[in-house]
């Protein structure tokens, strides 16, 4: 009892020491994050560049956000002579990206409008992938013209990437207030980019995008009459977007015969380097210099004039410190938290939480109770899915919504509505299993399970809510959490995972192992009924079919480890929902920075 009390008594200094530490580190990665403010306002400051963050409500009252930089003498003016750029980023940008062309440009003479599209970062919104974004950004220039005295806001000219290209390409058929633009590898055409990657199979039809099929694109607004002073440039090299696309967009807008129609297809450049490559946003200076600073410019002898630009040091402020000193900082609070009330609350409470069901297989009869429940739990694991991929074929076709959050949902019905292997007599004690299940889990794990979620939550709502602070403070793009998309990826993990932990509860370890190859065999089932075009392996000496059995089957073995992993962590936090929500927070944080929001 005396060792018990000295090692609790231990643990509780180990887990306050750690508790301290994180404080620690966050408190020194808000002062690196307030550093590097300074440094980045005086290279402003310096620079002479004003610097002015927006927001534009739409018709459905969704926020879009954007950055204006322009400098500061040209921010004074109240003629609207202004040259403009309406800045679009690429799929899953950002309004803080591309600081560096944005600096450029602005030390040209231009004023730069960065926006964040709708369903990206701050944005609110779900992405409706070309849907939305081109009226959206008609309001934007409305705003412009509206509340900003120095912009030429009756001549703005695009600059779009990839995404923001294709946005950019119908907004200037549309709007007879764009004057001039630049488009890199802009996505124009749905049908050819869903041959590539199977957004619809993959996501269904959205709230944002509805049907991909019908969205109107580039190649379906752009025509001779409606598309002028339009410069494109794409790599030859491009598997994302195919430079195709470019090439008939411009035959289409009859390029070949006009001056002011232009086709740069960048040689050994792919999707990113053109992007980055200071050559082809050469390109783009002498276009629109050519169109709002310096009519002189020839722009029908591009490779020459080209040469005669020089771009402006830049010596932008930067520092991956606070991001890292917080991600530590997290990892600690969470460690030294989990101990605390492991520690004060847990461990005290129930030696063992779950009944050894392996225990009770004394003789023949529990060892064929055992057989049928593992032979019932295999065919109830397979059924939702054999009736419901049919069902979205013909209603959503989407991996996203049927086999990762519908199907996961009814599977995990039918397993709580099954009763365990020792209850032999099936119809006639259901009932009695279920009020059993409940009184169970309500007086042995219900407390467990809230200490359990609290451990997880409160260290992520830590580390959200400083990194956020921290990136507010270093104009850098903030994780945008807090909104409806977190918890649906939440419950399609969850789900997932759950319904694979009720087939193997209480399985031994050889047994749970069938996972491996019914969560490949449900895939395919579903593949049957909504394919998605094979796996490409470039450089590999494997097809695409085969490639994609493969990755099929490798999904089953990931899913059976991590699956595994999770059963261990259950022994430590008591509940299996606690070691999920551990595994999938920093997934779900990790893709709603990095990924657009679609639902």
């Amino acid at each position: 009892m005396i060792k018990s009390m000295e090692r609790k008594k231990l643990f509780l200094i180990i887990s306050f020491l750690l508790i301290i530490s994180s404080i620690f580190l966050a408190i020194l990665s808000i002062i690196f994050a307030f550093s590097i403010h300074s440094q980045r306002m005086a290279f402003f400051e310096k620079e002479d560049i004003y610097l002015e963050e927006f927001s534009v409500k739409m018709k459905d009252n969704v926020e879009i956000k954007g950055l204006l930089y322009v400098d500061k003498d040209l921010e004074e003016k109240e003629d609207n002579s202004v040259p403009t750029v309406l800045f679009l980023h690429g799929i899953n940008g950002r309004k803080e990206d591309q600081r560096y062309k944005i600096f450029q440009l602005v030390k040209r003479g231009f004023a730069v409008f960065s926006v964040e599209q709708r369903g990206h970062g701050e944005s609110g919104g779900f992405c409706s992938f070309l849907r939305k974004e081109p009226g959206d950004m008609e309001k934007i220039i409305d705003y412009i013209e509206k509340h900003y005295d120095f912009s030429d806001s009756r001549h703005i000219a695009l600059l779009g990437l990839s995404y923001g290209g294709g946005v950019g390409a119908i907004l200037q058929a549309k709007d007879d207030r764009i004057y001039a633009s630049v488009l890199y590898h802009p996505l124009v055409s749905i049908d050819h980019l869903i041959e590539l990657m199977p957004f619809q199979n993959l996501f269904g039809f959205t709230y944002g995008m509805g049907h991909l099929e019908d969205i109107e694109d580039g190649l379906e607004e752009c025509t001779t009459l409606n598309t002028k002073n339009l410069l494109l440039i794409h790599g030859k090299d491009d598997e994302l977007i195919s430079p195709d696309d470019s090439k008939e967009l411009y035959e289409q807008v009859s390029g070949p015969y006009r001056n002011d129609i232009g086709l740069e297809i960048r040689p050994d450049l792919n999707h990113l380097e053109n992007d980055l490559d200071d050559e082809s946003f050469k390109y783009a200076i002498i276009w629109l210099e050519h169109f709002y600073i310096d009519s002189s410019i020839d722009i029908t002898n591009r490779d020459l004039e080209i040469t005669y630009i020089k771009f402006e040091d830049f010596e932008y402020p930067d520092s991956s410190i606070p991001e890292l000193l917080i991600i530590t900082s997290s990892i600690i609070f969470f460690l030294g938290f989990s101990l605390l009330l492991l520690t004060t609350k847990v461990w005290h409470l129930s030696s063992e939480i779950t009944s050894n069901l392996q225990s009770k297989i004394s003789n023949e009869k529990d060892i064929q109770s055992y057989k049928k429940m593992v032979f019932s739990r295999v065919i109830i694991y397979i059924i939702p899915v054999a009736i419901g991929a049919p069902f979205f074929a013909v209603f959503n076709p989407s991996y996203l919504f049927g086999y990762a959050l519908i199907i996961p949902i009814a599977t995990i019905i039918l397993f709580l509505l099954m009763p365990r292997f020792e209850y032999s007599d099936w119809k006639s004690k259901w009932k009695s299993h279920l009020k059993s299940e409940w009184n169970y889990w309500y007086q042995n794990n219900f407390k467990l399970l809230l200490y359990g979620i609290i451990i997880v939550i409160v260290p992520i709502l830590f580390f959200v809510l400083i990194f956020n602070f921290n990136a507010y403070q270093m104009i850098k793009a903030p994780i945008p959490f807090f909104n409806t998309s977190t918890m649906i990826y939440l419950s399609m993990g969850i789900s997932t995972f759950f319904m694979d932990y009720l087939l193997v509860r209480g399985l031994k370890t050889k047994h749970s192992m069938i996972l491996i190859f019914l969560r490949p065999l449900t895939l395919m089932i579903f593949y049957i009924f909504i394919p998605i075009p094979a796996f490409s392996f470039t450089g590999l000496p494997i097809s695409g079919e085969i490639g994609q059995i493969l990755i099929f089957s490798l999904i089953g073995l990931v899913f059976w480890i991590v699956l595994m992993l999770m059963i261990k962590l259950r022994k430590i936090y008591k509940n299996i929902l606690p070691a999920m929500l551990i595994f999938f927070f920093p997934l779900i944080i990790f893709l709603l920075f990095v990924f657009i929001r679609l639902v």
